[in-house]
Parts: C-alpha cells; sequence; structure tokens
C-alpha cells in the first residue's frame, strides 16, 4: 500500500483537470506534495493544510511548501533618493490638507527610498499666491512634527510656477522674488488650457538671468500632443524636463503615459518627480513601483539629475 502523505490539499482555483473550488483530492492513495506541485502548474492560489488544522503544520514543511507555489513581490523602490516636487506641505495648495496627510504622504515616500524632499506649491495668480511668508510657516509645522513621528527625512522648500501674469510680476521684482531649487534650478507649469503666447520668451529670459527652467510634467500638456517637435524645440533649446511618475504608470491616461515614455526614450527628462497630492496617488505610485514595467525606467534615464539637487548650492 503507497504511503499516504500527511497533507490534505484544497484546490482554490479550478484546475485544467477539472477539479472545482473547494474539491478533495481522494484519500485512496493521498499525493505526494511533490506531484501536487506538478499537478497543479498554473493554479494561482493552493492552501495547504495539515489534517484539519492549518496552525499544525511545522512552520519549516510551511514554509518549504509555500515556496513551490507563490513568489511573494517584493516593494519597489526608487533609483534615486531625491524629490523635487511634490505637494506635501499642508493647508496651502490642493496638496495635502493637514500636517497628519502629510505625515502619510511622507511615509510612503520614505518606503519608495526617498530621503530629500523639496516640497513645491502651486504658485497661481488669483489661486495660491504663495510666497516664503506662507510657505516657511507650512514647512515649520511639518518639520516639527517630522521630529515628533521620528521620521528621518530632510525636506526644504521651493515652488511650482504657473507661468501666468503673477509670474511676469514677480520677475519684474528681480530673481529674489523668486524660490529656485539648487542649482538656480526653477520649476514651472504651463496652464492645462493652453501655453503661454511668450513661452519661448519666458524661458530665454530665465535663462539670461541665470535660471535654469524646468517644465513640469510637459507629457500631461495635451495641446503638445499633436505637434511632438515642439517637445525636441523647448528641450534643444535648454528647458529642462520634469516628467510625473505618475504619468509613467499610466494614472492620467493612456495617451499621456504614451507621451512620458516617448520623452524618456527620446532622452529628453532630466527629473522625474512624484507631483504628490493625495494617498490615492501614492498608493498609484506603490503599487508601480513593484511592477516589471518600472525596471525599464532606469535603462532609460541613465544621466537623471534629480540626486544632483540634494548635494548642489
Amino acid at each position: 500500500m503507497p504511503l499516504r502523505s500527511p497533507f490534505t490539499i484544497f484546490v482554490h482555483k479550478k484546475m485544467r483537470h477539472g477539479a472545482t473550488r473547494g474539491q478533495r483530492f481522494p484519500h485512496k492513495e493521498a499525493l505526494p506534495v511533490s506531484a501536487v506541485c506538478f499537478l497543479c502548474k498554473g493554479i494561482s492560489t493552493i492552501a495547504i493544510r495539515y489534517g484539519r488544522s492549518p496552525r499544525a503544520v511545522p512552520n519549516t514543511i510551511k514554509d518549504k511548501s509555500m515556496k513551490w507555489f507563490r513568489k511573494e513581490k517584493e516593494a519597489g523602490r526608487l533609483f534615486y533618493s531625491t524629490d523635487l516636487h511634490s505637494h506635501i506641505l499642508p493647508g496651502i495648495d490642493d496638496g495635502s490638507p493637514d500636517v497628519d496627510t502629510s505625515i502619510q504622504l511622507l511615509r510612503a515616500m520614505q518606503s519608495w527610498g526617498i530621503k530629500h524632499i523639496f516640497a513645491t506649491p502651486h504658485i497661481i495668480d488669483d489661486v495660491y499666491e504663495n510666497s516664503p511668508a506662507t510657505i516657511e510657516p507650512a514647512c515649520q509645522v511639518l518639520k516639527a512634527k517630522m521630529t515628533q513621528e521620528g521620521i528621518d527625512m530632510e525636506v526644504r522648500y521651493s515652488a511650482e510656477y504657473r507661468m501666468d501674469e503673477h509670474f511676469r510680476e514677480l520677475r519684474q521684482s528681480g530673481t529674489t522674488a523668486l524660490i529656485p531649487l539648487p542649482g538656480q534650478r526653477l520649476l514651472v507649469e504651463n496652464s492645462f488650457l493652453q501655453a503661454p503666447i511668450d513661452l519661448d520668451e519666458i524661458l530665454f529670459r530665465l535663462m539670461l538671468d541665470g535660471i535654469q527652467p524646468i517644465l513640469a510634467h510637459p507629457e500631461r500638456y495635451r495641446y503638445f500632443h499633436e505637434n511632438k517637435e515642439i517637445y525636441h524645440h523647448l528641450h534643444s533649446n535648454g528647458c529642462h524636463f520634469q516628467v510625473n511618475l505618475l504619468s509613467l504608470a499610466g494614472y492620467y491616461g493612456k495617451t499621456i503615459k504614451e507621451v512620458a515614455w516617448w520623452l524618456c526614450k527620446n532622452g529628453m527628462v532630466e527629473f522625474l518627480g512624484s507631483d504628490l497630492h493625495t494617498m490615492e496617488q501614492a498608493d498609484a505610485i506603490s503599487a508601480w513601483l513593484s511592477s516589471k514595467e518600472f525596471r525599464k525606467v532606469e535603462e532609460l534615464l541613465p544621466s537623471l539629475q534629480n540626486d544632483r539637487l540634494s548635494t548642489d548650492k
């Protein structure tokens, strides 16, 4: 008489040979684990129970057995440690509404391997006319909460400037009215409805003043999609591009995702940014970082400049 296996096998999904959910294998000739592994090729989940009680399985047997059936998905981490675009400062734009939410966002970013953060609240005419007078207090509130929560990350701030009438007024006041990133870099954005008529002139004058413009999420400006030559034009004239992780992940839709990957493949991306506003977005990025698709990004961007920001002055 053949030896019986001590295992009782339950199949949770229909198998190729016709076993259905919850159906028990016959026990006249019990199958060894190795045979079950062969029969269950292609099954997504199998539960192995020892006798009637799952807790009766010795840990060593359980651990070795489960390696045959599934492989845990490892949490992904970014290949850089500096984020230059986020809306984590509490209560001053459409990002984090309060400091507790800010802490949740920071913990998510920390799990991605981020150590240095440049918070970039919106500065938009008649909507979010932020300045150091509003940004600095919000940053100090967040830092105090970080100390209380034991979060060891560096948080500094700059801003994301909409190129509108308010921005033109700030520029006329002199470069000291702006809050640049290290290396005299400045994160700027277009309206999502249309680009400024004088976009070329704005970018050119910034560069004349010794400021390196970084255009935030160029892949999200749908009015550029029909004529991708505008991307080549802006980039070859000296404007740097920052693409959103959420765009690469498909969070904003298929077309924006395609353009984001196209920019990466054509060597026009100097920076990646989270552009993080909400925990929903944080969860979307976390899920994508565990995907095979994410692993292709580092190969496309060998000269990414994110981490220069943590060392440049």
